[in-house]
């Protein structure tokens, strides 16, 4: 395993370039990707005043990213302010390492440190190595949303630094039933 490092992006390291990694990271994957063709400029913007962490491999060379920012959250599963997981990604040869992992570690800590409570994500119901890391890392999914531009549901995922506002049985019981809901509703189309 090659020593990655992983740190706030740096200056020598163009948002257009992260865009261009993005797109490596996904290429040949069947799922619907929202950063497809995004621009540097438009990818800074969605940061909205959050940060960027790489995964810089040996040579400099970024091999992945993670993505948070504050945003505000009026679910009936949180109310307050989150950080916001936008894009997480490594690139094939560098899977398995443990680098996602240390990556959305990186965006929780950042989190707890402007004093934010919780930690929020969507990904694609298909998107399973996403959701499986996301799983492993402590994330509970409360919600399942089908939205009309796009022909996957998203799920939503959560982590409290303190105990969750409400009781784990009822998150998980009540994600169960929004995405029955979601399924069928995607079957009616």
């Amino acid at each position: 395993m090659a020593d990655i490092i992983i740190t706030e992006k740096p200056e020598s390291v163009s948002y257009d370039e992260l865009c261009a990694l993005l797109d490596r990271i996904h290429e040949g994957e069947d799922i619907e990707f929202n950063t497809s063709g995004m621009k540097g400029a438009e990818f800074e913007e969605k940061l909205n005043g959050g940060i960027c962490f790489t995964a810089l491999a040996g040579d400099g060379r970024p091999v992945g990213l993670i993505a948070v920012c504050r945003e505000s959250c009026n679910a009936w599963y949180f109310k307050g302010e989150v950080g916001r997981i936008r894009n997480v990604g490594v690139l094939p040869e560098y899977r398995g390492q443990g680098i996602g992992r240390r990556l959305v570690r990186k965006a929780e800590d950042w989190t707890r440190d402007q004093g934010i409570g919780a930690v929020m994500l969507s990904t694609s119901e298909y998107n399973v190595k996403a959701i499986s890391l996301y799983r492993r890392s402590g994330f509970v999914f409360v919600d399942c949303r089908k939205f009309k531009s796009l022909d996957h549901c998203s799920v939503f995922g959560m982590k409290w630094a303190e105990r969750p506002p409400k009781p784990m049985l009822y998150l998980k019981l009540r994600y169960l039933l929004r995405s029955l809901s979601a399924h069928r509703a995607k079957r009616r189309k």
